[in-house]
């Protein structure tokens, strides 16, 4: 039995959902996999520019984790930042490993992301790999992992849904 997503998907041109897919693939990001951590390989990463409280922008490489509320950054980001520990709020969090406890910063970090500057909202943790969580990163880009192609596709949602209003 077809879905009415089903009916409208097959109503439509073959020209017109392949306009939309390659407007969509020009909007996306692909990055191929990169080894975040010592020892232990995590993949993907995705290339992250960070605006310190000096106002310059660290390059860094974060993992996706859908996994993860927020993002988590280690502690050594604090001061960089611009925050004192002090002021951060402690929060309990059942994380992969257990109960653990996260800083949540007072205030938002600017970052960019594919060319999008985006507000990221981090906890500060004794974590060896910086993190991006899904209510701020996950809730900004569509995220796809092929692994047999071994490599990541990140696509903001506003962009996904004009294209998508687009091809109709």
């Amino acid at each position: 039995m077809s879905t009415q997503k089903e009916s409208i998907e097959s109503s439509r041109s073959e020209r017109s959902r392949s306009r939309a897919a390659s407007t969509e693939r020009e909007a996306s990001i692909e990055y191929s996999y990169a080894a975040l951590g010592q020892g232990e390989a995590l993949y993907p990463a995705v290339d992250v520019r960070l605006e310190l409280a000096s106002m310059s922008v660290m390059p860094i490489q974060m993992l996706p984790d859908s996994g993860a509320s927020g993002t988590v950054l280690p502690r050594k980001f604090v001061v960089p930042l611009g925050f004192d520990l002090r002021d951060c709020t402690k929060v309990p969090v059942d994380t992969g490993s257990g109960m653990a406890f996260h800083f949540l910063a007072p205030a938002s970090v600017r970052a960019w992301i594919a060319g999008r500057e985006i507000h990221l909202h981090p906890c500060f943790s004794d974590i060896g790999v910086p993190v991006l969580g899904r209510q701020d990163f996950f809730n900004e880009f569509h995220v796809q992992v092929d692994e047999r192609r071994r490599s990541v596709t990140i696509t903001p949602h506003d962009l996904r849904e004009a294209v998508a209003a687009g091809a109709a």
